[in-house]
């Protein structure tokens, strides 16, 4: 069964060959096996095969970094925010359709013109899940409410007078009260009866409007951003003060409450700002050469507020440091640090979600992070170049040896870094061009199979190739792997020859 398998897949014929003696492996001849011992053989290579397929490597690295894009799962690539549910299903909006993703398969939501429970307009700004679980809808046409039951929205939320009309809605936020309020074209609170949503007036409505975000501060107070403009506080007692005019050129853009209790400002192009309770005004605490658009500002829950700028990828603050520096993650579908992050989430699990405008969400979970990338797409660790990987081999010692594709051979540390690299060499003791295969074998010699020039050993401190013979075959190739018996004997696999 496992022989017409092989040879249908290869459409060629799999030899394995086998050292004799292993004392003086150069001076000796691989001999070809006999039926018996290619049946046991074979079931091993099998195995291999499949633990290190290209289709198994990529189940194991999409567990730890995915992107999801509009050319299959999201309606736009253009994202704006992401909430996690009662239910654990993530949401996105994006500004052509919201998407509902439980973990296997995504549902997209749009405006429907003959049904008025559908999704009032397809620019979706914001999100947010209250204290009792409803998931509220901020499009550029008002805000609605989630209906689980009937998979549908209730209708936009307008005022019983008529007085607050529904608009651009760019934040939904809930107090310690438990009210509701929207930032946006007009801000006020939003109350839900039963499954419809009410728009009242609050203390800043027709006083403050075209409002980007309010955050509530531990002793109460509610910090409101105009769009690009003023700063304003509202105590618990509904006294509304504008805080003075900032340094010139400086525009407030997102505020957020730390998990230091300090409240946080992010300045259109001017970097990172932290309240100082003493001057009464907010202070640069990130460098003033480093010039960034934020477009977000989420706490990551574990000591860090995470900044997501227009083109300069995720930032990190430590408050216990105050030091800020990029967020790296290694992927090798995207460049990070060039990154448009609109969009940040941390889910229950720890995973994080980054809503990337222009390319889609891209999904991070440290569960298997263990799983780091290195190659020419990481901006932090590339010690093997940017040829494909034919092999990889941990030795006795402890290092990491990779073979390439026209590339050469590597050893690395457990780090990632390059501690020698033989690159390939027409010389008769080179490097051969194409290595398919590595092996130590239990003298600690280390074997390589190539594409052409058959197998050798190499010499690790001196990059020096000695090759083997094998007896009836003139010009050996196609090495594709080593294995050892309980007697010692070193096997070689081979197409074709």
């Amino acid at each position: 069964m496992f022989w017409w398998n092989f040879r249908g897949l290869f459409g060629k014929m799999l030899h394995i060959y086998y050292l004799c003696n292993t004392k003086n492996p150069l001076s000796v001849t691989f001999m070809r096996t006999n039926g018996k011992h290619f049946n046991l053989f074979i079931k091993f290579l099998v195995l291999l095969i499949w633990l290190f397929s290209p289709a198994w490597v990529q189940r194991a690295s999409a567990v730890s970094s995915w992107l999801f894009t509009a050319d299959h799962d999201l309606p736009s690539s253009l994202i704006n925010d992401l909430v996690e549910d009662a239910e654990n299903n993530i949401w996105i909006a994006t500004e052509d359709g919201l998407s509902r993703y439980n973990g296997s398969t995504f549902v997209t939501y749009r405006h429907q013109t003959d049904k008025e429970h559908s999704l009032r307009h397809n620019l979706v700004r914001c999100l947010f899940v209250d204290s009792d679980g409803h998931l509220l809808v901020g499009t550029v046409e008002g805000v609605q409410m989630y209906r689980p039951e009937t998979d549908d929205f209730s209708l936009v939320a307008t005022s019983a007078d008529g007085g607050i009309m529904p608009g651009n809605v760019t934040q939904i936020s809930q107090d310690r009260n438990g009210n509701l309020r929207l930032c946006g074209n007009t801000t006020c609170n939003l109350v839900i009866v039963g499954n419809e949503l009410v728009l009242e007036p609050n203390l800043l409505t027709h006083r403050v409007d075209m409002t980007q975000c309010m955050v509530e501060d531990n002793e109460g107070v509610t910090w409101i951003c105009q769009q690009y403009k003023d700063i304003y506080r509202m105590t618990a007692e509904g006294v509304i003060s504008r805080l003075e005019e900032q340094d010139h050129g400086v525009v407030a853009a997102y505020l957020c409450v730390g998990e230091d209790g300090q409240i946080y400002m992010a300045g259109e192009r001017q970097g990172l700002y932290r309240f100082d309770t003493v001057e009464q005004r907010f202070v640069l605490i990130s460098d003033p050469e480093e010039h960034f658009v934020a477009a977000t500002l989420r706490n990551s829950g574990d000591g860090h507020l995470l900044i997501g700028t227009d083109g300069n990828g995720l930032l990190s603050y430590e408050f216990s440091t105050g030091e800020l520096k990029p967020y790296f993650f290694d992927s090798y579908q995207l460049t990070p640090s060039s990154q448009k992050v609109h969009a940040v989430l941390v889910d229950r699990n720890r995973s994080m979600w980054l809503g990337l405008y222009q390319k889609g969400v891209l999904g991070l979970t440290p569960r298997l992070m263990a799983f780091g990338y290195i190659g020419p797409k990481s901006e932090t660790k590339n010690s093997i170049g940017d040829k494909c990987v034919t092999s990889i081999a941990r030795t006795a010692d402890g290092k990491v040896w990779v073979s390439t594709d026209n590339g050469g051979i590597f050893c690395i540390d457990d780090e990632g870094n390059t501690i020698k690299q033989y690159a390939y060499s027409h010389e008769p003791h080179g490097v051969p061009q194409t290595v398919l295969s590595l092996y130590e074998d239990n003298q600690q010699r280390l074997w390589f199979g190539a594409f052409h020039r058959g197998l050798g050993i190499l010499d690790r401190k001196t990059g020096r190739c000695d090759y083997c013979t094998i007896e009836g075959v003139s010009e050996p190739s196609n090495i594709y792997g080593f294995a050892e018996d309980h007697k010692n004997r070193l096997w070689a696999a081979s197409m074709g020859m």
